[in-house]
């Protein structure tokens, strides 16, 4: 039976690109608000991150003796990766504030 946690975690979300550099780090992100879905599915624990202000999502697996912390965390890198990708992606240089 797989039971289901929703959390909602409030950080900031700023992303700062430069025109001079294409690729943007996943440190320069710093996310708002993020939902998570924590199901445990037989021997693993699947993680559902969600921003909520660009609608990215990710998920990821992990060993569910790991801490909640410890699997938001790594949801949380995973989820500044994709961000960071997206951005550095678009041709207008633009940024998000």
């Amino acid at each position: 039976m797989a039971s289901i946690v929703r959390v909602k975690q409030d950080v900031g979300f700023r992303t700062l690109k430069s025109p001079y550099n294409r690729n943007m780090d996943p440190k320069d992100v710093i996310l708002r608000e993020v939902l998570f879905e924590m199901q445990q599915v037989g021997s693993y624990m699947r993680v559902t991150a969600v921003c909520t202000r660009t609608n990215i999502e990710i998920t990821m697996v992990g060993d569910p003796k790991l801490s909640e912390r410890a699997l938001k965390d790594a949801a949380m890198r995973k989820l500044k990766y994709v961000i960071a990708k997206e951005i550095s992606k678009r041709d207008d240089g633009s940024v998000i504030v």
